[in-house]
């Protein structure tokens, strides 16, 4: 729901290549990757400067989670140190081609006693999530 699509008259300054389907097929657990976004909390946002970072694929799989096939694994994860304001930023792979579109990290609940009572407390995983690149094609039609 919080994906749009921007037209342009004239040129871009930039055009980003997105990888192929044989390409997207290839990614999987331990591959470089890169990100550049603008992280929320660190931003000057009176003269913003992009952050690039780099990472590595934990793996890829489903919405649930699990290994499928090709079609159904989209959710490419990963360990980027990524915070609010980067979501929606590109994930490259090695040869500079946009693989996923970086959407956010899990949450994990561990039970603590607080005050002689157990609580559950959400904290924020290590480990983040991207949306395959090539889930746009629906919108790009």
């Amino acid at each position: 729901p919080d994906v749009g699509i921007v037209n342009i008259s004239g040129r871009a300054a930039v055009v980003l290549s997105l990888a192929s389907a044989q390409e997207l097929a290839a990614v999987g657990a331990g591959d470089d990757i890169y990100l550049i976004g603008f992280p929320g909390r660190f931003m000057d946002t009176s003269n913003p400067a992009a952050t690039f970072l780099a990472a590595h694929v934990g793996r890829v799989t489903n919405a649930g989670g699990r290994p499928g096939g090709f079609a159904a694994n989209w959710l490419v994860q990963h360990d980027a140190t990524t915070t609010h304001g980067t979501s929606g930023s590109p994930i490259f792979n090695g040869h500079g081609k946009v693989i996923a579109i970086n959407a956010g990290g899990y949450l994990e609940s561990d039970d603590e006693t607080v005050a002689g009572r157990k609580t559950a407390v959400v904290k924020a995983s290590p480990y983040k999530f991207g949306m395959r690149i090539d889930l746009l094609n629906a919108i790009l039609r």
